[in-house]
């Protein structure tokens, strides 16, 4: 068991980090709202103002970020006046907290999964310094607060704490929309939870068989059927338990009826898609930030064997219709140059028209990879539960945006066994994960530009 004076130790460091970062680099550099700050930020001001019903049309998500900043900031008006409270580097640091908070909820997560770890602080550590998500901890975007939350009522969940971790989720969906499908996760863990506390030995032990198990009895057909057996023979305390899960998804339906569709403001740019090639892209994105724990996971010989040869024959064709009817070039990505996907499509994906079909084997290499880590992790209901929100959270969006990989990257760290992981890949992806940040940093405060059309405004370089 790691001792909690590792964790205050890194804590602390970490918080250090954050402060240092905000208060002495990026504030003093960006001094003015940037990019999607230009939105949030004059719509928390509104807030701060007491004009709670003026919203921006131009703003896609709920209120939440704002409706929690306000909560902040306002015990503090009574030293100050709100003007002063109510900054650019005051409101960015409202997501340093909550990048302190996930640090500390993710410790509390990762001492539920795995109680006999040893390298928990480290391991903690890593999913904190994430680089996507720790970028932006810097800026007053959704992100921060999205995370914290669905963290939060993740960690509810597995202390069994239903109507807190349903209560919890919707406000996480109120920072961002998607994450009702996390609650939708939680809610069918939760009904595992339940299921177990009223079946035999042997059928706690058939709901936490791994793929390998379920394989092995070559009766899926058998093991479905026994699933639904134990979900309608205990369909009263499933009901009794569960209910707040279930107000929570009727909730976010009732949204959807009110508003006419998921997002709230600028809809011409946000028409939900079939972006089917977005799992690809997702495996590909979380086999490189997980490449460390990869390397000294996955077997080769299971990967060569006949079946995965075989499987990989049936992937090929498929993988390459899928691409060539469902791939989708969004706007956004080809116009804005600000992005690191921007670099990705225009000189990955754009750099040849068949360079798409020929990252195939690269995709299945990815999908092999993560899905043997995890499935070799977790037991087989967790996998579904989890490919499950992955592929309904990415595929409808059309625009490649690595934010939307956070949470789905932090919820597959997390559930990684302990055995998969040795002292050096830790520090290996440590160490990557330091550089990739400190570059990331770099560019956007060291390499400005501009646009022929906007010469007085500056761009930077970012996730």
């Amino acid at each position: 068991m790691i001792k909690v004076g590792q964790f205050s130790l890194v804590l602390t460091i970490l918080i250090l980090a954050y402060i240092y970062i905000q208060w002495k680099l990026i504030s003093p550099t960006v001094t003015s709202p940037y990019m999607d700050e230009k939105f949030h930020i004059p719509q928390a001001l509104k807030y701060c103002h007491g004009r709670l019903f003026d919203y921006d049309p131009k703003l896609t998500t709920p209120p939440g970020l704002y409706i929690t900043s306000l909560a902040l900031i306002y015990p503090f008006s009574r030293i100050l006046p709100i003007s002063q409270l109510c900054t650019v580097k005051v409101l960015r640091s409202i997501n340093i907290i909550y990048g302190i908070g996930t640090h500390v909820v993710t410790y509390c997560i990762h001492q539920h999964l795995h109680p006999a770890s040893r390298s928990r602080a480290w391991d903690v550590l890593a999913v904190s310094l994430f680089p996507v998500s720790f970028f932006f901890n810097f800026l007053y975007y959704t992100d921060s607060g999205s995370t914290f939350f669905v963290l939060v009522a993740y960690w509810c969940l597995l202390k069994r704490r239903y109507s807190a971790s349903a209560l919890v989720g919707l406000l996480a969906f109120s920072f961002r929309q998607s994450n009702i499908l996390w609650v939708a996760l939680m809610a069918w863990v939760a009904l595992v939870q339940v299921i177990k506390e009223h079946a035999s030995l042997a059928q706690k032990s058939m709901l936490d068989w791994h793929l390998r198990h379920v394989v092995a009895q070559r009766s899926f057909r058998q093991y479905i059927n026994n699933l639904l057996v134990l979900g309608i023979t205990n369909i009263a305390s499933i009901t009794t338990q569960l209910w707040p899960y279930l107000v929570a998804l009727l909730l976010f339906g009732a949204y959807v009826g009110w508003n006419g569709g998921i997002v709230l403001g600028d809809k011409a740019n946000h028409t939900p898609s079939l972006n089917v090639p977005q799992v690809f892209y997702y495996a590909a994105f979380l086999a490189f930030f997980t490449c460390p724990i990869i390397l000294c996971s996955v077997d080769v010989k299971r990967l060569s064997s006949a079946k995965n040869l075989f499987r990989f024959a049936t992937f090929l064709p498929l993988s390459t219709w899928i691409i060539a009817r469902y791939t989708v070039s969004h706007p956004f990505l080809l116009s804005d140059n600000r992005h690191f996907s921007f670099y990705v499509w225009r000189y990955l994906f754009r750099a040849h028209p068949y360079i798409r079909y020929a990252l195939v084997p690269a995709y299945w290499l990815s999908l092999w990879s993560v899905t043997s880590v995890l499935c070799d992790s977790q037991p087989l209901l967790f996998v579904v539960g989890y490919n499950l929100s992955v592929t309904i959270t990415l595929v409808p969006s059309p625009l490649l945006e690595f934010r939307y990989f956070i949470i789905p990257y932090i919820l597959f760290r997390l559930h990684v066994s302990q055995r998969c992981t040795t002292n050096v890949a830790r520090m290996m992806e440590l160490g990557m994960f330091i550089g990739i940040n400190a570059i990331t940093i770099w560019l956007f405060l060291e390499r400005p530009f501009t646009w022929e059309h906007e010469l007085d405004e500056v761009q930077r370089f970012m996730w």
